[in-house]
């Protein structure tokens, strides 16, 4: 069986190429943040999962738990999703997804991990060397949260 993560790809790109054309970037990647947070639910892997619900169902339900947070594309989006049994990748697909508007956007996203919590002037130092370093912008350092860990 192939790798979640070969499966995903082109699910993502197709996503990808669907946002970037309609201008949609930032809603496809909300749309697929909770998308992935649903499919995460282990209630909701276990309906997917079961032989007797129909494809049409296990969309429809995926569908009716983000009633109105999904535009008509991202519906048919999980139909197709569903049609060929791939809502068990959509994080992968998510995370595919990113990686594209990522490098679409010039942005990178990081984790810092620090001993002892910074201040907003070290951070703003630290995201600005980054952004030296890699050649890109964060995506919004402003949302960074210092945390010693």
């Amino acid at each position: 069986m192939a790798e979640p993560s070969t499966i995903a790809r082109p699910y993502a790109e197709a996503a990808f190429r669907l946002a970037d054309a309609q201008g949609k970037l930032a809603d496809w990647s909300v749309a697929l943040a909770n998308l992935s947070a649903v499919a995460a639910d282990e209630r909701v892997r276990a309906a997917v999962g079961d032989p007797n619900l129909s494809d049409a169902k296990a969309a429809g339900l995926v569908i009716s738990i983000l009633a109105g947070k999904l535009s008509g594309d991202a519906e048919n989006f999980v139909r197709v999703l569903a049609e060929n049994g791939r809502l068990g990748v959509v994080t992968e697909i998510r995370a595919h997804y990113e990686a594209l508007k990522n490098e679409r956007e010039g942005t990178v996203e990081a984790e810092i991990y620090t001993a002892f919590e910074m201040n907003p002037a070290q951070l703003a130092d630290l995201v600005a060397r980054l952004e030296k370093k890699t050649g890109r912008r964060s995506a919004s350092w402003a949302g960074f949260i210092s945390k010693a860990v």
